[in-house]
């Protein structure tokens, strides 16, 4: 993925692009200097793989992770609207507020481009065979964004229903 975002970088701006990859045993160690801000910020851009453990709200996860005041990937300034918009998601209790905000929140990220999601559909999963993973894009519902349910959907105890 990141030589993939060097090569259309050096093809469009014409730049040279020096790609440093962290993995196996090297990448905690990385995480953790970037978490605590001990990690000298040496790059323009980060690429970093992380996935949302919070499935009802990925903005509560992700975005909270990389924009916000507290985000443990955080490496710019605090953003001032993003801190009043997640707290008044935060306030929210009903489904249909919470996607609301979230999609405020959203809206927010992507136009001040203080983050850019990549998805690697390698790396999704589900628990039976009836799901498809196809990308939408544009929502903050992970649920909404990734999966078609296909035939019958089976329960956590394989009780069997219609999508």
């Amino acid at each position: 993925m990141a030589r993939a975002v060097a090569e259309d970088l050096e093809g469009s701006l014409g730049v040279g692009v020096e790609v440093v990859v962290f993995h196996g045993e090297e990448e905690l160690p990385v995480r953790r200097r970037l978490a605590e801000k001990k990690l000298a910020q040496g790059w323009d851009v980060l690429i970093l793989g992380h996935g949302a453990q919070f499935a009802e709200s990925v903005v509560a996860e992700l975005h909270r992770a990389f924009v916000g005041a507290t985000g443990e990937f955080r490496v710019g300034p605090v953003v001032p609207e993003f801190e009043s918009l997640f707290a008044e998601l935060a306030a929210r209790t009903a489904p249909p507020e919470q996607a609301e905000m979230s999609q405020r929140i959203d809206r927010l990220v992507r136009d001040e481009s203080l983050a850019i999601s990549l998805c690697a559909p390698q790396a999704l999963y589900a628990v039976n065979k009836h799901v498809n993973f196809t990308p939408r894009p544009r929502s903050s519902s992970p649920r909404r964004a990734w999966t078609r349910c296909t035939g019958r959907v089976a329960d956590a105890r394989g009780r069997t229903r219609e999508p």
